[in-house]
């Protein structure tokens, strides 16, 4: 697929699902993502996550392998740390800290063109939520 088809492609799909008066409403990944972890275990949060990084950077059958176990090592931290009785501003810093390590395991997979897109991706996602704040405002 052309370099950000498919960004393209959900972009024109939430503009479909988010125009006045349609009737239609749809989720996004992320909101998906931030539903589903709630009820989920690691496994099937790190299992979510391959899948949606094998769509979005093409993935070849090494890679999901070796990032599977990656996000599979990682979803496991991150529950243990969810579960602690730490400070959330304590929890907060463990994960960032995590998922910086996670980022440099990552790029060691990645081709240097799929880890710009897996960046790219990563900072949308962040931009999402803080986006919906500005539009509640």
């Amino acid at each position: 697929m052309v370099k950000g088809g498919v960004f393209k492609v959900v972009f024109i799909m939430l503009l479909a699902a988010l125009m006045p008066g349609c009737g239609i409403s749809q989720e996004s990944s992320g909101d998906k993502f931030n539903k589903m972890k709630a009820n989920t275990t690691p496994a099937e949060r790190a299992a979510f996550q391959t899948e949606m990084m094998t769509g979005a950077l093409a993935l070849d059958e090494k890679q999901i392998e070796k990032i599977g176990a990656v996000n599979l090592a990682y979803a496991e931290q991150v529950d243990d740390i969810r579960k602690s009785v730490d400070s959330r501003r304590k929890k907060f810093r463990k994960v960032w800290e995590l998922q910086e390590e996670k980022d440099r395991e990552i790029k060691a997979v990645l081709t240097g063109a799929q880890y710009e897109k897996y960046l790219i991706n990563k900072e949308e996602m962040r931009a999402r939520p803080k986006e919906k704040r500005r539009k509640k405002l």
